[in-house]
């Protein structure tokens, strides 16, 4: 029909023929973005950190040094037991989001979040993976359980977003949760992002994320 497909986000896959083989896309000369490297390195906003284990101690320990953060967990009931345990603790401005909330309720406790943030006020939010993608927060730091790398870059969209803070200071730490199993449908996203990750100085560029799905794509194999 004359139509033209934009393949737009943050985590482009490597669909590429250049990449994918004999089944990509026929992309090569086709980006429209001018020189994504150094548009990565220009635009620049977080730093990730590799944390290791992190148990529901260290995490509100860690939300006690942190009046504003974020934290991303892979399953409700994560979520629900890290909330319960950081009001335990007294920590000011703990708010829990979850896929349970009606979309109505969501969308408030987002202003209220928002609100908070504008205003200087304490706020850790405890979340799933629904504040990944198309939510407009801005938080100084974030906490992302062990994940796929385009999720764990997703999470880093929500720090610094507005690029008015320094990019060393504002982290993505990424944990390996204790006492929580990996949920299945994410269980080989980790794998993956886990034989990549020491292969590249900076895993937010675009050469680390086609990395990333190459072993995606190389693990999945002829079922994709």
């Amino acid at each position: 029909y004359g139509a033209s497909v934009v393949l737009c986000t943050a985590t482009q896959p490597a669909l590429g023929a250049q990449h994918f083989g004999p089944r990509g896309l026929p992309l090569a000369g086709r980006e429209l973005a001018p020189d994504p490297e150094d548009l990565a390195r220009r635009l620049r906003r977080t730093r990730l950190v590799l944390a290791g284990e992190m148990d529901n101690d260290a995490l509100v320990a860690a939300l006690a040094d942190r009046p504003q953060a974020l934290v991303v967990v892979n399953s409700r009931a994560h979520a629900l037991d890290l909330y319960r345990q950081a009001k335990a603790a007294g920590l000011e401005g703990v708010i829990h989001l979850t896929t349970r909330q009606y979309a109505v309720h969501r969308r408030r406790v987002l202003d209220g979040v928002r609100q908070r943030l504008d205003d200087g006020y304490p706020c850790r939010l405890i979340a799933t993976s629904l504040v990944e993608a198309g939510v407009d927060l801005d938080f100084p730091c974030a906490y992302r359980a062990e994940a796929g790398l385009d999720q764990i870059a997703q999470i880093a969209g929500r720090v610094n977003r507005s690029g008015k803070r320094d990019p060393e200071k504002s982290l993505v730490t990424v944990f390996k949760p204790v006492g929580y199993e990996v949920p299945r449908e994410i269980e080989g996203l980790v794998e993956d992002f886990k034989r990549m990750k020491d292969k590249h100085g900076d895993l937010f560029f675009p050469a680390a994320m086609t990395a990333y799905f190459q072993e995606v794509f190389w693990r999945v194999g002829d079922d994709l």
